[in-house]
């Protein structure tokens, strides 16, 4: 019997096709937006929290994540209704 896939399971393949080619995600990013919908500034708030995706760097003066962990935090956040 094959098992069902939850729904953060859908959604993380959705934001890896999304993403595909990407090895980071800059938190001013439009396409990043529009996947978490969350502006630079509530992402910069989650940050500062600590509650932002791990392992956050610095390429110049923009903020990037790795991929894999900005998918790790986006899915945690994810709550069906």
């Amino acid at each position: 019997m094959k098992e069902e896939k939850s729904y953060t399971d859908n959604f993380r393949e959705e934001v890896l096709k999304l993403l595909a080619g990407k090895t980071h995600v800059f938190r001013q990013d439009k396409q990043r937006e529009s996947i978490d919908g969350t502006g630079a500034s509530v992402l910069s708030n989650f940050d500062s929290q600590g509650l932002g995706p791990k392992n956050r760097f610095f390429i110049g003066r923009k903020v990037a994540y790795p991929k894999t962990d900005y998918i790790d935090w986006i899915c945690a956040r994810v709550k069906p209704v």
